[in-house]
């Protein structure tokens, strides 16, 4: 079951059962609400409904007494006082409201809207419980661009766990699942705590009937851990699609910009976001970039092809390419507009990640897999992780940023160094003084930074092996394996406790591969290696009809996979792209249906940042984030090639 279906019903239900008041409705939100919109319906899917403008429930509003006002909104007390504002007045805002709250009401809230004058007005009142963002069809934020550094910062101690388990509780509900609650035995307290109080809150829906789910012989689980479980997959270059494209390029709020040459031969800017509507970008987004370069070009040429036949065409020279091959083919078949709009997205995008993996990224991928698999490419163990480093962090080409991503991942990989070797390690990669707070912080994550005296490392689960076809991309995100201990019964209880009901979650025959700990092995082991360019065992391929990319894995799911039980994963703080990845594959793989989230999905430079703020106090951080916005609340007006016009034919 796809997260943004999920929501999308909800919100398109709530929507069809205001049935008075006529024709059309004003809809009124905050913006939690609306960021949630705005990730699953369009704008011309929400004015279908009968909404005739959407409003922000915080600003002076028109009076519009003809209308009824359909609310989508977080219960607050800011938030009731705006509605208990717009009925206030002899005349109202609106003619009814229609009250749908995105979490539970508290009861002091429920007493107060009941002796306010707006009551009589109120001609619906329900709570929706869908408050977190439904990102993709498998991944889920909070919105909480600053939730590792207010999570595990200065400030931690005041950070709002009540508030964390009442969010992810709505997401249980939506998808109509009673999970069972685990965690890591390491796990901070007040991780732990939230999953005691999360499991409370879920058997608490149950026992209301806001949760009906019928559970088989496979438990659905929601597993929560905190960001130290791994702080070496939110730091690497990882080579598949999406997270290469949101690493290398200037992609902002999903939104990617280039140029392109009209018919008349003028450069323009164009902008597209990169969303789930475009099947070329689901199907692709999580192979490596080198079957990328490949199979776009090959699928475009496909497509050519199919489409002339099916206009009595004859074809075209093959090999062409490039802007002129799409020109023509927007001239010769106008009504593929649409189709061929995002194959020069993905032609340009390609290109443009290939043209970023300059030497300097090439020679930081390759420390960085040696350092975090503990291997060299051939195999042999790494014994040296600052001689893995060293000519990175003095080459000036190097950027700052690729500098501090190498370094903190060799502080992992030792498990802390000495101060001396610290220092002469920054001061030989030039990283000015305020940027080395990015290494000497992960200490707030759990990790050792500084150790004077060499310590035994700590346990680590033992990893599953797996045939690596690219010796750049040999790493695989802990989350993974985790996920696949999961969906085999074999994650113990031990090291990842049960709130309740562990046995249930175990099975008591042994898969193939062992949970046991692990001290001396390195951290994962490729018993096959290739090279970054090399394709192996994968023959996926995109369907070249004209009617469109076939979809398999990626999409909404069907019958037989909605009956699966549900693997939820949160990772206190940030998700990776890569790790995103993992929820996908695991999907497929195994018998569950994998949702992972965070507070917020972060790239490697985001993650840095966020790790650099996280001994700054509140002001100081406020102050270094400015300007940044809040992820784009808007709600789009078509698909998510609406804006992108190739040529002007």
């Amino acid at each position: 079951m796809s997260l943004k279906s999920a929501v999308k019903t909800v919100l398109t239900n709530s929507l069809r059962s205001v049935a008075d008041g006529g024709d059309w409705k004003v809809l009124v939100v905050d913006k939690p609400a609306l960021r949630m919109i705005s990730e699953c319906a369009r704008m011309s899917e929400i004015l279908d409904l009968g909404v005739t403008v959407v409003e922000d429930v915080s600003k002076q509003r028109k009076v519009l007494p003809q209308f009824h006002g359909v609310y989508f909104i977080e219960p607050t007390e800011e938030n009731l006082d705006y509605v208990i504002r717009d009925f206030a007045d002899r005349t109202p805002t609106y003619e009814a409201a229609h009250l749908f709250f995105l979490s539970p009401v508290p009861d002091a809230l429920m007493a107060k809207l009941a002796s306010a004058k707006a009551v009589k007005y109120v001609k619906t009142l329900k709570e929706i419980n869908t408050l977190f963002i439904p990102k993709e069809h498998r991944v889920f934020t909070l919105n909480e661009p600053h939730g590792l550094v207010q999570y595990y910062g200065s400030r931690s101690s005041s950070y709002n766990i009540d508030h964390l388990v009442r969010r992810l509780s709505t997401l249980c509900t939506t998808m109509n699942v009673a999970p069972i609650v685990r965690y890591s035995s390491t796990s901070t307290p007040g991780t732990e705590r939230m999953a005691m109080q999360l499991q409370k809150e879920i058997d608490m829906s149950v026992s209301q009937g806001l949760i009906n789910a019928r559970e088989g012989k496979l438990k659905s689980q929601f597993l929560i851990l905190d960001r130290a479980v791994d702080l070496k997959s939110p730091l690497v270059h990882e080579l598949t699609y999406q997270a290469a494209a949101y690493d290398l390029l200037n992609i902002e709020n999903d939104i990617y910009s280039y140029s392109t040459v009209d018919a008349g031969g003028r450069e323009q800017q164009r902008q597209v976001v990169l969303g789930e509507d475009d099947d070329i970008w689901l199907q692709m987004r999580h192979l490596h970039i080198s079957e990328v370069f490949r199979k776009v070009k090959s699928s475009f040429d496909e497509f050519c092809v199919s489409a002339r036949r099916l206009q009595g065409l004859r074809d075209s020279q093959q090999g062409e390419g490039g802007a002129g091959a799409l020109k023509q083919m927007l001239k010769d078949l106008p009504q593929h507009r649409e189709q061929m709009q995002k194959y020069s997205l993905h032609l340009d995008m390609s290109n443009a990640i290939n043209m970023a993996f300059s030497s300097t990224i090439d020679s930081c991928t390759k420390a960085e897999q040696n350092i975090v698999t503990e291997e060299e490419q051939d195999g042999n163990k790494v014994r040296d992780f600052i001689g893995e480093v060293a000519s990175v962090v003095v080459d000036r080409r190097v950027s700052t940023e690729d500098k501090l991503r190498c370094l903190m991942l060799c502080v992992l990989a030792k498990n802390g160094t000495s101060s001396h070797e610290l220092n002469n390690l920054l001061d030989n990669a030039n990283i000015a003084t305020p940027s080395r707070s990015a290494i000497y912080n992960l200490e707030m994550l759990g990790a050792t930074v500084v150790a004077d005296r060499r310590g035994r490392k700590p346990k680590t689960m033992k990893r599953i092996e797996r045939d690596m076809p690219y010796v750049l991309s040999r790493w695989t995100p802990i989350v993974k394996d985790l996920m696949e201990y999961i969906a085999t019964g074999q994650l113990d209880l031990e090291s990842y406790p049960a709130v309740r009901d562990g046995p249930s979650v175990v099975q008591p025959k042994r898969a193939s591969k062992s949970v046991e700990e692990d001290d001396d092995g390195p951290a994962t082991s490729a018993r096959k290696r290739g090279n970054w360019a090399k394709n192996k065992g994968n023959n996926r391929s995109l369907p070249s009809t004209p009617s469109g990319v076939a979809v398999s894995g990626n999409g909404a799911a069907g019958a037989a996979e909605s009956a699966k039980p549900k693997l939820f994963v949160f990772i206190n703080g940030t998700v990776s792209y890569n790790e995103i990845r993992c929820a996908y594959e695991v999907s497929q793989s195994s018998g569950y249906e994998v949702y992972i989230g965070a507070h917020n999905i972060a790239t490697p430079a985001e993650f840095v940042e966020l790790v650099s703020l996280l001994d700054k106090a509140d002001q100081d951080v406020q102050v270094l984030t400015q300007g940044q916005g809040d992820g784009g609340l808007v709600i789009t007006t078509g698909s998510a090639q609406a804006g992108l016009n190739l040529a002007e034919v």
